[in-house]
């Protein structure tokens, strides 16, 4: 089971959790360690990718994809497809369109807090 999921071992272990009845898991992915910190520089590979989101973004995202869908799949073969909500967000918005924000660091999006949750501070 585990090499269905890769290196994405906090998403087996929330199915794991809700095949036991747990009704709310939540899971901060933020990719595999190796070549993280390499690739994404600040942060060490977290979403926050002011100055390396293309870089970034193609080293967390397939991992994003693979462990999500592979997720769903498995819900479904399991039977627990109709009773489980998935659901995946960012912790803040980010603006719309790359910026250069120096000439020290590459293209990011800054902080866009309009893109918040509703009734967030953020949004507010």
């Amino acid at each position: 089971m585990r090499a269905k999921y890769g290196p994405a071992t906090q998403i087996l272990q929330a199915r794991r959790l809700v095949e036991a009845g747990v009704q709310v898991v939540s899971v901060s992915f933020i990719g595999v360690e190796s070549g993280r910190k390499e690739v994404c520089g600040f942060g060490g590979g977290t979403w926050d990718t002011h100055a390396t989101t293309p870089r970034c973004l193609n080293h967390l995202l397939p991992q994003l994809d693979h462990a999500l869908s592979t997720l769903l799949i498995d819900l479904r073969e399991r039977g627990l497809d109709q009773d489980v909500a998935v659901v995946v967000w960012g912790e803040f918005g980010r603006a719309p369109r790359l910026t250069t924000p120096n000439a020290n660091r590459g293209p990011g999006r800054s902080h866009w807090p309009a893109a918040g949750l509703p009734g967030s501070p953020a949004a507010a």
